[in-house]
């Protein structure tokens, strides 16, 4: 089964399981790729202000891993629960695919200072997954 997030008006990520069901974005800005994981999804409550990436990775794809590392800070430093991931994890996660606006590598992080982290991600803490938002093209 595949689902289709691009009607979608709202942020998640996307933990890479044997589920049997592929989620896809559009994604990329205005090159409007179709990345697919296998996984399951869980929605945040984030509005476009709270992505941290507004803008940032607009008409963005096929980022390296140090355009990833510069990027993604913007990340970091608005979401406590939203960290980077090892070059390691980032080429594991990607894989054939690339990297870009609206499918971003996270790792999920519990920050003592982070006093809103989404109940929904505590069984994810550690883990590794795909951020997704509306996409701005």
């Amino acid at each position: 089964m595949k689902i289709e997030l691009w009607d979608y008006s709202n942020s998640g990520i996307i933990f890479p399981l044997k589920t049997n069901i592929v989620w896809t974005n559009q994604c990329g800005g205005t090159s409007c790729s179709h990345p697919e994981l296998e996984g399951i999804f869980v929605p945040l409550n984030l509005t476009p202000e709270g992505y941290g990436v507004n803008c940032l990775w607009c008409d963005a794809w096929g980022f390296t891993y140090l355009d990833y590392l510069h990027e993604i800070q913007a990340v970091e430093d608005l979401q406590g629960f939203l960290g980077r991931v090892s070059e390691e994890e980032f080429h594991k996660l990607i894989n054939e695919q690339q990297c870009g606006e609206a499918w971003i590598p996270v790792k999920i992080i519990m920050s003592k200072n982070n006093i809103t982290f989404p109940k929904q991600l505590e069984p994810f803490i550690g883990d590794i997954g795909i951020f997704t938002y509306p996409n701005s093209d």
